[in-house]
């Protein structure tokens, strides 16, 4: 009898797939970028072509290490993809812990940046990703929906599920997130993605399930998008300053008292999944 195996990438495999992730985002982006600029010139490099850049550039990462990881564990790539619905309770939880842990990693954020400003070429790039002016609805679209569920199939359903099945739950969840925010590539998006790493990949122990996953991806990132076009200006929230100040007390006490309260609300909603367990060894054939 072949021996078992065990679904999803072990460690090496984990930070393997999520460095060459980030190479071929890298790499293709940059080669598209370049192409652009040869048959436009160099204005279609700047911001205008950025969703079209990054939309080739993630899809191409994305098919690949998806298909690296069904082939490498001799499963269909359905296995990585998300599970059952949510109850409205659950449903409502997700959202309104995305919310509060959104308005606690925004102040953390400023002191961070405080600490460490950002560079303006940084910067630029932020900006373009949030505030496309020539492609409005393909950016919003790419960083709403399209990154969430790609993202999500990639750290949570394939590295996240592996690493479940050979080291305990706070392990394996910690390192999945210490992955996806390193794939974020810079120290200013490396705290909140950390963050919101452990909150998915909890919720993803708890429900087996990549559905609360996306959706917290997917209101985290509308929730930055609304703060950048918001016409209310929240110092320290809202992208009508570039310097970085305090936001409101009451905004970052509220955000961590609804954070608290809605993750019990999510325990108590959601009973836990069974545990990944690893094969059994292999027993040897009966005496006749």
């Amino acid at each position: 009898m072949p021996p078992a195996t065990r679904p999803g990438p072990n460690l090496g495999y984990a930070i393997l797939m999520t460095m060459t992730f980030l190479g071929i985002q890298v790499v293709c982006g940059s080669l598209v970028s370049l192409a652009i600029a040869l048959m436009h010139g160099k204005a279609s490099t700047t911001a205008a072509a950025t969703p079209i850049v990054t939309l080739v550039a993630n899809s191409l990462a994305f098919a690949t290490i998806l298909a690296w990881g069904a082939s490498a564990n001799r499963e269909s790539w359905r296995a990585s993809l998300p599970g059952a619905p949510l109850g409205a309770s659950s449903t409502a939880a997700v959202i309104l812990s995305t919310v509060g842990l959104g308005a606690v990693l925004s102040e953390a954020g400023n002191l961070f940046t405080m600490i460490l400003p950002i560079p303006e070429s940084i910067m630029a790039i932020m900006r373009s990703i949030l505030n496309n002016a020539d492609h409005p609805a393909l950016s919003a679209i790419l960083v709403v929906v399209f990154a969430p569920i790609t993202e999500e199939i990639l750290f949570r359903g394939l590295i996240l599920r592996g690493l479940l099945s050979r080291m305990r739950a706070p392990a394996a969840i910690g390192t999945s997130a210490l992955l996806f925010a390193l794939v974020h590539a810079n120290p200013w998006q490396f705290i909140g993605p950390l963050a919101l790493g452990v909150l998915f990949g909890w919720w993803y122990v708890r429900t087996r399930s990549l559905i609360p996953c996306i959706l917290g991806h997917a209101v985290n990132n509308a929730l930055a998008l609304a703060c950048r076009h918001s016409p209310i200006d929240i110092p320290g929230l809202t992208g009508h300053t570039e310097q970085p100040v305090h936001q409101p007390w009451a905004i970052t006490l509220g955000g961590a008292i609804l954070l608290l309260v809605t993750l019990w609300w999510f325990h108590r909603a959601t009973p836990p999944a069974t545990p990944l367990e690893p094969p059994a060894p292999d027993q040897p054939p009966l005496l006749a």
